[in-house]
């Protein structure tokens, strides 16, 4: 299949001043008509490696409802943490090929942000002093 899509990619985009020192003659209506045709493919090619991406990667998906993916870290080549909301719940699961485990379960997410906002050991520490 790529071959054939390669093939005609060569072949629908060959140098006008190529065709014509073989011999053949163009006319405005056969440039016009092979410039619409190369430009439909270039436009499926696209359209094609989007679609790829986003059922590979989950580009361009949805983040809509109660579930809501924050982060993914690929670990290795099949397993994967992810950072997940649900219902304003944090969650860090493990996802491999086979199972999807919960690895820590974060509480509320508004629990989770006061306490990233508020300061740090040693800066209570400091002020202490």
């Amino acid at each position: 299949m790529l071959k054939h899509l390669l093939l005609l990619l060569i072949i629908t985009v060959i140098p006008a001043p190529a065709l014509a020192i073989a011999g053949e003659p163009l006319s405005m209506g056969s440039g016009l008509l092979r410039t619409a045709w190369a430009l439909l493919l270039v436009i499926g090619l696209i359209l094609c490696i989007y679609g790829l991406l986003r059922k590979r990667f989950g580009l361009g998906a949805l983040q809509q409802g109660n579930i809501k993916v924050l982060e993914i870290k690929h670990i290795v080549p099949k397993s994967s943490i992810a950072l997940v909301e649900v219902n304003n719940r944090q969650f860090l699961i493990g996802v491999n090929p086979n199972q999807v485990s919960l690895l820590a379960d974060f509480g509320d997410c508004d629990k989770v942000a006061a306490e990233r906002d508020s300061p740090d050991f040693k800066t209570i520490l400091a002020k202490e002093q």
